[in-house]
């Protein structure tokens, strides 16, 4: 095994809420811990659904699995540079992938009481494919996990070495 393999082998692209991205300016909560909660739920409550890790879709899949095979080309060929440029590439589009999830709605929709709620407290995002309408509020202007938007934004990635 050469140097560049080394490299690749001891590398990983991690999207997620990172420390620098965790703090909101809306309360003493992280970003991560509503996303934690969404993904695994409350001890207290049923448990939510998986949004961090949605099912990829084919051509996203498609356009990372190529990403990955010039990355092995690039570190075969001595540039690290360039293969950890492809990690990036497929780091963004892994991240996208999880903020597109978030925009289409995760069930279940929130319940009329959080959409009054929702409604006093700010105007709506405008954002997300909504479900039902209460009380004359679409559903669709508050999407879980949209909000503020300080969650979505914060979700990124890291290309990092392993156990990093």
């Amino acid at each position: 095994m050469d140097a560049g393999t080394t490299w690749l082998d001891s590398q990983e692209a991690v999207v997620g809420i990172f420390a620098e991205n965790n703090a909101r300016d809306d309360g003493p909560m992280g970003n991560a811990a509503p996303g934690y909660l969404q993904e695994k739920g409350s001890p207290a409550q049923s448990p939510g659904s998986a949004f961090s890790r949605p099912p990829v879709s084919q051509a996203v899949k498609e356009q990372v699995e190529a990403l990955m095979g010039k990355a092995v080309q690039a570190c075969i060929a001595g540039h690290e540079g360039e293969a950890e440029r492809y990690l990036d590439i497929a780091g963004q589009l892994a991240v996208a992938n999880v903020q597109k999830v978030i925009t289409e709605g995760i069930p279940p929709p929130l319940k009329p009481q959080s959409l009054l709620g929702r409604q006093q407290e700010r105007p709506p995002s405008g954002r997300g494919s909504g479900q039902a309408a209460a009380e004359g509020i679409a559903s669709r202007d508050y999407v879980p996990l949209l909000d503020t938007e300080q969650l979505f934004n914060a979700i990124t990635f890291k290309v990092r070495r392993r156990g990093g």
